[in-house]
């Protein structure tokens, strides 16, 4: 069985709900059905707060390429003991 290769990009600039955000580092991995966005301590963090809740995220990779306004489907949070790390999942429309 042949395995595919993964897509995975960097990412340099991150906004939640149209609000630029400082990270640490973060990509994004390409899948058939989903993306996943790995962000590693987002500087603000998202919130759970009703008023507060993230529900899109713009982004640009560092090859130049941009995405507005993606809906955010879900996210989960792992932390460690330096680092908080983010996974956000979305299912865009790429038509």
């Amino acid at each position: 069985m042949q395995q595919r290769k993964r897509n995975i990009c960097k990412i340099k600039e991150i906004y939640f709900n149209q609000r630029p955000i400082a990270f640490q580092q973060a990509c994004i991995e390409r899948f058939d059905y989903e993306w996943v966005i790995e962000i590693v301590n987002p500087d603000p963090s998202p919130s759970n707060e009703e008023d507060s809740l993230i529900t899109t995220i713009s982004f640009v990779q560092e090859n130049g390429t941009h995405f507005e306004n993606v809906d955010i489907e879900s996210y989960q949070l792992s932390s460690e003991e330096t680092e908080n790390v983010y996974l956000f999942n979305m299912f865009p429309d790429e038509s």
